[in-house]
């Protein structure tokens, strides 16, 4: 399997999305590599600058418009790629996880408004969502992502605060699970990161030794390599 190739130190701590050809070994940890450095890098600032509630949200609001205007700069200043050139770069990618950061904070500091989206408006909210990610799912698929000044810069911040939302929706809803129920959700919750981090090695495995010829082919080739990620 091709995450033996290539065994380098950058990939151990961290670096590997610095250089394209680190991330021969274990392709899949560029995400690792970001949620690392944002753990390093964010809450030392945090730590620094943020005081109370206001800077609170100025310390999040300019994290998002910063790293998205440092996408736009990098669309118009380089010719990387849409994958390796932006969605894979640390320093581009960091608002994504800041999105999170502050929807906890306006639980935190606002939970009447935070309980009027997700609950007492939580149809509207889910409506919205779905609308968004529909139209989110076309284009994702039909421009030219390497090329598109959308694709590398607001893209990354609309499927970030889709994605927060179902979050947010999903925690409001109050439900109990017992028995076999509880052991599987609780299963897959605490393995789920795991099977993500392997699944891609033995899924190109699968797709090497049978090509697919449709998307039909494809999802069940994904769906045998997570079966067997679980079942061993």
């Amino acid at each position: 399997l091709s995450i033996y190739k290539n065994i380098n130190i950058a990939s151990l701590i961290f670096f590997q999305n610095f250089n394209e050809k680190y991330l021969e070994f274990f392709p899949v940890s560029w995400s690792l590599a970001v949620e690392e450095w944002f753990y390093l890098v964010i809450p030392i600032i945090f730590m620094l600058f943020v005081k109370n509630k206001k800077s609170f949200f100025i310390f999040c609001y300019s994290v998002i418009v910063i790293f998205l205007i440092l996408r736009i700069f990098s669309f118009y200043l380089t010719t990387s790629s849409w994958d390796f050139g932006t969605r894979k770069v640390i320093f581009l990618r960091m608002d994504s996880l800041v999105i999170g950061v502050l929807f906890a904070g306006i639980k935190h500091y606002n939970n009447q408004l935070y309980e009027k989206l997700f609950r007492k408006y939580r149809i509207k909210t889910l409506v919205t969502a779905v609308i968004l990610l529909l139209l989110f799912i076309p284009s994702y698929y039909l421009v030219n992502r390497d090329t598109s000044f959308y694709a590398r810069t607001f893209m990354f911040s609309i499927i970030s605060f889709i994605f927060i939302i179902f979050v947010c929706l999903s925690e409001m809803y109050e439900f109990q699970l017992s028995g076999k129920s509880k052991e599987i959700v609780t299963f897959i919750s605490l393995t789920s990161y795991s099977v993500y981090l392997v699944h891609l090695e033995l899924l190109s495995f699968i797709l090497k030794k049978f090509p697919t010829r449709n998307i039909f082919e494809m999802i069940i080739s994904a769906i045998l390599s997570l079966i067997t990620i679980y079942i061993f």
